[in-house]
C-alpha cells in the first residue's frame, strides 16, 4: 500500500514537472509542500504513518508555486540549496541549467527587475506578479493567489470570501499597453467546485490574450480603488505612459534637504563620539542623534520630526541593516514571553558576567538554523511563522500578525536616511567622520515577506535570561536586511547624497 501511495505522489510529480517546467527534485518538492511536508523525503515518511493520504488539490500546489513566485521571490534559492545538500557532487554545469530553467518560469531577469523598479518609482503600493502560462491564456483565467485576493478585498475591488460559486461579477480593471492604458471589463468569480468547498478566486480581464503573449510577467497592482495590471515589457513599461496614470515622481524634498543641510554643519570634519573612551555598535548612530540635537531613545515612530528614520554605520560596518524591533504576538503564539523563548530554544550562556544564563543570540531565516528555527509566511493566515524543527517534527513557536508588521514598516520607514561614518581615535578617544548619506523611501509590505521568504530579511534574536533568577539581557529582537545591498529591492530607487 505504501509503495502505491507513493507512486501516486511520484506520478503527481511527472505531471507538475511537464507543466511548469520544472525539473524532477523541484517538482517533488512543491507535491511535498503542497501536502503539509517541508521535503520529498519527510512526505515519504508521513505515507509510512497514513498510506491513505490524499494528493494535493491543483490549488495547494499552485499556491506553493505562487509562494515561490511571489514579487522578486527566488525559488532557485531554496531549491538548489536543498539539492545540494542531497547531492554535494552537482556540476555547476547542471547548477547553471538549473537557474537558467528557474530564472525562466519563477524570477523576474534582468530586464524584468529593472521595469519592476521603474514602475516602484510611480506606485509603491503593495503588489503581486504573475508570469502568463499557456494554461492561463489557453482557459483565459488568472488565479488570485491570496496576497491578490487581500489586496483587492483591501482596495473595495472585489470580496472573494463572499462571492458565490458560479456567479462572475465585473469590474473596470486598468491594463496597461503599448499606447498607454486601457479600462477592461474584468470577470472575478469562483468556479464551482466540490460539495462543501469553495472554488479557487480566479479573474481574467476580456481580451486579455489578444495583447499579451506567453511567459509574459505582469505587475498587479492598486491605484485609487482600482485593479493595475502592467505587463513588464519596454513598450509598455514607459516614462510617458506612467507618469500618465500616477503622475510625477513624489518626493519629499523640503525636509530630507532640511535633514542634509543640519548634518553638513558638521560633517567633513571629526566630531567627539558621545562615549569616547569605549568602542561601542550604537555609537554612531548615538553621537549623529545628539548632534542634530534629538533625544536618544527607542521612538517607535521615525526618528526626526517623525518623517525621516536614521541610520548611520561606520564605513567599516559589514553588519545587517536592522529594519524595525518588534516581538512575536504572544496572545497567538504558542510561546508567550520572550523570557520562554530564551529558556526554551536558548543555550547555556558562554559570557563570563552571565553564568547561570541562557542566551539566544541567533538569526532565523528561511532555512533551519543550528537550534531548528526557521521562518515562513503563511499569506492564507496572514502571518509570519516561527518553526521549530527537529526531523520531521514541525512545530509552530511564535507568531507575527501582518497587519501589525505593516503598520511597523511604515511608521519606521516613511523615508530613511543611512548616513555612513568613518571613525578614528585621537588622543586615545573616539571621533567621526560623517560623509555619505543614502535616501531610501515607502517600503512595500509585500516586497517585505517576499524577502522573508528569499531570507534577506531575517529575524535576530539578541538576549538571555536567568534560569532560576531573574535576571536578564536584552538588546532588542528584530527584523533586520541581510545586507545593505538588498536596500533598493525592499526600497526602490536609492539617492545617494555626499556630505562633503
Amino acid at each position: 500500500m505504501i509503495k502505491k501511495a507513493l507512486d501516486m505522489f511520484e506520478g503527481k510529480a511527472i505531471i507538475v514537472g511537464l507543466d511548469y517546467e520544472l525539473y524532477d527534485y523541484q517538482a517533488k518538492l512543491v507535491i511535498a509542500q503542497a501536502s503539509g511536508a517541508l521535503t520529498w523525503a519527510d512526505l515519504w515518511r508521513r505515507l509510512l504513518n497514513e498510506p491513505l493520504l490524499p494528493l494535493p488539490e491543483d490549488s495547494s500546489i499552485f499556491r506553493v508555486i505562487e509562494k515561490h513566485s511571489s514579487p522578486l521571490g527566488d525559488y532557485r534559492t531554496a531549491l538548489i540549496h536543498r539539492k545540494n545538500k542531497v547531492d554535494n557532487n552537482m556540476s555547476d554545469d547542471n547548477i547553471n541549467c538549473q537557474e537558467q530553467v528557474s530564472n525562466k518560469r519563477f524570477l523576474p531577469n534582468g530586464n524584468e527587475k529593472e521595469l519592476i523598479k521603474k514602475v516602484q518609482k510611480y506606485i509603491r503600493n503593495n503588489y503581486s506578479l504573475v508570469r502568463l502560462t499557456f494554461t492561463m491564456l489557453d482557459k483565459s483565467t488568472i488565479d488570485a493567489s491570496k496576497p491578490i485576493c487581500k489586496m483587492f478585498y483591501d482596495n473595495d475591488i472585489f470580496n472573494y470570501e463572499t462571492a458565490i460559486d458560479g456567479d462572475i461579477s465585473y469590474r473596470n480593471v486598468m491594463v496597461f499597453n503599448r499606447d498607454g492604458h486601457d479600462l477592461i471589463k474584468t470577470s472575478f468569480y469562483r468556479p464551482k467546485a466540490k460539495p462543501h468547498k469553495k472554488g479557487d478566486p480566479r479573474f481574467w480581464p476580456w481580451g486579455f490574450k489578444k495583447s499579451i503573449e506567453q511567459d509574459t510577467l505582469i505587475y498587479i497592482t492598486t491605484f485609487e480603488n482600482t485593479a493595475v495590471i502592467i505587463p513588464l515589457t519596454e513598450p509598455v513599461c514607459t516614462d510617458a505612459h506612467l507618469e500618465s496614470v500616477f503622475g510625477s515622481i513624489i518626493s519629499h524634498v523640503n525636509l530630507v534637504e532640511e535633514l542634509i543641510n543640519e548634518i553638513k554643519q558638521f560633517s567633513g570634519r571629526w566630531v567627539k563620539s558621545c562615549n569616547p573612551s569605549k568602542k561601542s555598535p550604537k555609537d554612531v548612530g548615538d553621537t549623529l542623534e545628539l548632534l542634530l540635537g534629538l533625544d536618544i531613545n527607542n521612538r517607535s515612530d521615525a526618528d526626526y520630526k517623525s518623517s525621516i528614520e536614521l541610520k548611520a554605520k561606520r564605513s567599516s560596518s559589514k553588519t545587517a541593516d536592522t529594519l524595525f524591533s518588534q516581538v512575536p504576538d504572544w496572545n497567538v503564539s504558542p510561546i508567550k514571553s520572550v523570557r520562554d523563548m530564551m529558556l526554551t530554544y536558548g543555550y547555556l550562556s558562554t559570557h563570563k558576567q552571565r553564568q547561570g544564563y541562557k542566551d539566544l543570540f541567533v538569526t532565523v531565516s528561511n532555512i533551519p538554523n543550528p537550534q531548528g528555527l526557521f521562518l515562513e509566511v503563511d499569506y492564507d493566515a496572514e502571518q509570519v511563522v516561527q518553526y521549530h524543527v527537529i526531523g520531521s517534527k514541525k512545530e509552530v513557536t511564535a507568531i507575527w500578525l501582518f497587519e501589525k508588521l505593516q503598520g511597523r514598516l511604515i511608521e519606521k520607514h516613511p523615508n530613511t536616511a543611512w548616513i555612513i561614518a568613518d571613525e578614528t581615535l585621537i588622543d586615545g578617544e573616539y571621533h567621526f567622520n560623517y560623509n555619505k548619506l543614502e535616501l531610501t523611501s515607502n517600503p512595500i509590505f509585500s516586497q517585505f515577506l517576499s524577502l522573508i521568504e528569499q531570507g534577506v530579511v531575517r529575524y535576530d534574536w539578541r538576549g538571555g535570561y536567568e534560569i532560576d533568577g531573574s535576571g536578564r539581557v536584552d538588546k532588542g529582537h528584530a527584523f533586520r536586511l541581510k545586507s545593505p545591498k538588498f536596500r533598493d529591492e525592499l526600497f526602490g530607487e536609492i539617492e545617494t547624497v555626499s556630505l562633503i
